[in-house]
């Protein structure tokens, strides 16, 4: 015992556990992960979390007071779209998080739809650039109808 911490010996038998960065993680982290993981991690926290967070501010939307004291009232925070990735450690895929600041307001998407939704917006945005008198090319697409359950 050495300062309270426990050695154990890496023989062949233990030498799986001893190679690992922290004992229950069968894979190593995606190369995304911000890491922070620990040994005394409860089995639910076992998730991989980006370090990586994409930002879009969004100036249609009321800003958010960031403190109540009387000096900092006119100190406002704009709204914005966060997205990153997270991944349970028994998960095969990461999911992406899109949400509303750092809320729980938003979803978790899988890559395919992660890339659907960024078509739909490009589109959108097409369509909202268009300044023309043409009825044919300001005709509004519709998103493809979900199948009835």
């Amino acid at each position: 015992m050495l300062d309270g911490v426990h050695l154990i010996a890496c023989d062949d038998r233990r030498r799986n556990l001893c190679g690992r960065q922290v004992y229950w993680l069968d894979t190593p982290c995606p190369h995304w992960c911000a890491g922070g993981h620990r040994d005394g991690d409860m089995a639910d926290d076992g998730t991989h979390f980006s370090g990586w967070n994409g930002v879009v501010l969004l100036t249609l939307e009321d800003g958010a007071r960031m403190t109540s004291s009387k000096e900092h009232d006119e100190l406002y925070q704009p709204e914005y779209v966060s997205v990153s990735l997270q991944q349970d450690v028994r998960e095969v895929a990461a999911q992406i998080w899109c949400g509303k600041g750092e809320s729980n307001t938003g979803w978790h998407m899988t890559a395919e739809e992660a890339r659907e939704l960024a078509a739909v917006l490009s589109e959108a945005a097409a369509l909202a650039d268009t300044a023309t008198d043409d009825p044919v090319a300001n005709e509004v697409h519709s998103a493809p109808a979900l199948a009835a359950a």
